[in-house]
């Protein structure tokens, strides 16, 4: 009896340790399969990257030909457009708002007319028309109170 309980022992024993390689064998199995998983979605996620990033290399290069079309079609307008005027001069509020900082007296004198009066303070020109005034700075519009109508 103690041959048949050390028999079954180790028979007990040896089933365990069958489970244990078998086990161990599953797991490395499974492992293997998961580094193969691993590498195929790295490779189809580096292959759909390469391709995204080709896709938007094309969109790059045809909306830079786009703008060098704008650009080239803006480059055949002329720069400045000379202001429209109306023969109202300050009594339009159109001509008030053609008139940009910077200009010079006689250019914003073309638009508004002659002012009603004149006066000047260091480096400050003012013009005053019946219902707005000019600033000029160095010879340079430097702001405006358009009239309100």
């Amino acid at each position: 009896m103690k041959i048949a309980n050390t028999m079954k022992s180790a028979l007990v024993g040896a089933n365990i340790l069958i489970l244990s390689a078998t086990a161990v064998a599953d797991e490395a199995d499974r492992v293997k399969q998961l580094e193969k998983l691993r590498s195929l979605a790295q490779g189809t996620s580096s292959t759909n990257s390469n391709e995204r990033i080709n896709q938007l290399e094309e969109e790059v290069q045809q909306l830079k030909l786009r703008l060098s079309n704008v650009e080239r079609h803006l480059g055949a307008m002329p720069t400045s457009v000379k202001p429209l005027t109306n023969s109202d001069g300050w009594q339009n509020i159109s001509n008030w708002r053609s008139i940009d900082k910077g200009m010079e007296p006689n250019k914003v004198r073309a638009i508004l007319g002659e002012p009603q009066s004149v006066r000047a303070s260091g480096g400050f020109t003012f013009w005053q028309y019946p219902k707005g005034k000019i600033t000029f700075y160095d010879d340079k519009l430097h702001g405006w109170d358009e009239p309100k109508f």
